[in-house]
Formats: C-alpha cells, structure tokens, sequence
C-alpha cells in the first residue's frame, strides 16, 4: 500500500493514474479490515500523499455504504 500511494504522488502523469487506479482496486477488492488497518498505518507526510489516503478512505466508505453502521472499527474510522 505505501508504494502505491507513493507512485500515486509521483510527477509522472502515466504513472500516478494507473498507481491511482491500483489504488483503487485495492480498496474495492481487499477486505475492508485489510484495508482500513494498512491505511491507518500509512504516514501523512504532505499534502499529496494525505489526499491519496483520503481518496482510499473515500472508496472505503463507499464500500461499505449500507454496512458501515456494522462496521467494527467504526469510531476509529470517524
């Protein structure tokens, strides 16, 4: 996950979509528990790499729509 998010930062235009994109998929297809604890370990150093872990919780969220209420790492996601 952190070296997604790091190419997702990168200057290179080609590589910070399709690393956006991998992004993406990773957080469609992984479990969320999976996903949510490897996004809590991830470092917000600048700006950049703080809107790539925000855009992940934003898929995340999504994902889990109408069980989010059920989710069990709830108030650490708030």
């Amino acid at each position: 996950m952190a070296t997604v998010i790091k190419r997702a930062t990168d200057t290179n235009q080609f590589i910070s979509s399709e690393a956006e994109k991998t992004l993406i998929a990773i957080c469609n297809n992984c479990t969320e528990t999976r996903v949510f604890a490897a996004l809590q370990g991830q470092a917000m150093k600048n700006a950049p790499t703080k809107e790539k872990i925000c855009l992940a919780y934003t898929v995340l969220i999504e994902r889990l729509a109408h069980r989010l209420k059920n989710f069990r790492e709830l108030e650490r996601l708030v």
